[in-house]
């Protein structure tokens, strides 16, 4: 004889549709959440390579500059010189005995450093890519007449500047800054911008 089927085994069509009806609902709720969540990590993500990129740029940038030479004879075609785009010097890095030429650029992928052995030799060169949307840049140090150093975004001189900036503007507004002494000089005796080694000039 069979036994009669148990009526509390498994769950009626009602209550499956309930159920599916409760669980899309509380996946509706959940999906801005996630959403939310996800933006957060890709933004905090991409703030921690900018913050890598930025350092690494920093450090290249003031390793190179403090090592920037006066063009010996000869060589006077290879001085310092530089515009707001990009800027070109001679330096001996540490551990090379070899004299370089070195110019960092601004590209569209971000700042190019190249490095090219004198008096000859293959070229070197890295890109540090940046997300900023403009990027410049400055130049600080004496004038011909001989007065107080001023700020400039050109530098033709027959003698280096004293202070390299470069000024990174991002698409929110935020301004970061790189800033660097050249050839080793003392450094500026002068206003100082919040604690971050700028010296203020009135044509800044």
């Amino acid at each position: 004889m069979t036994p009669p089927a148990d009526k509390e085994a498994g769950f009626t069509l009602l209550e499956v549709l309930m159920a599916g009806a409760i669980l899309a609902a509380v996946v509706a709720l959940m999906l801005p959440v996630v959403r939310i969540a996800s933006q957060v990590e890709n933004r905090s993500q991409e703030m921690a390579e900018r913050r890598t990129d930025h350092a690494g740029l920093e450090r290249v940038m003031r390793e190179l500059l403090w090592q920037a030479q006066s063009a010996p004879e000869g060589l006077e075609g290879s001085r310092f010189s530089g515009d707001a785009g990009s800027v070109s010097f001679l330096a001996r890095p540490d551990g090379n005995e070899r004299l370089f030429q070195v110019s960092l650029s601004l590209e569209a992928e971000g700042v190019r450093v190249s490095l090219s052995p004198l008096p000859g030799g293959p070229a070197h060169s890295s890109t540090f890519p940046l997300s900023s949307s403009q990027w410049r840049f400055h130049y600080y140090g004496d004038p011909e007449d001989g007065a107080a150093p001023v700020w400039s975004e050109r530098w033709d001189k027959s003698w280096m500047p004293r202070l390299l900036v470069l000024d990174m503007t991002d698409e929110d507004g935020q301004v970061r800054r790189i800033e660097t002494l050249v050839g080793g000089q003392a450094p500026i005796d002068c206003e100082y911008d919040s604690g971050q080694g700028i010296c203020l000039g009135a044509d800044y």
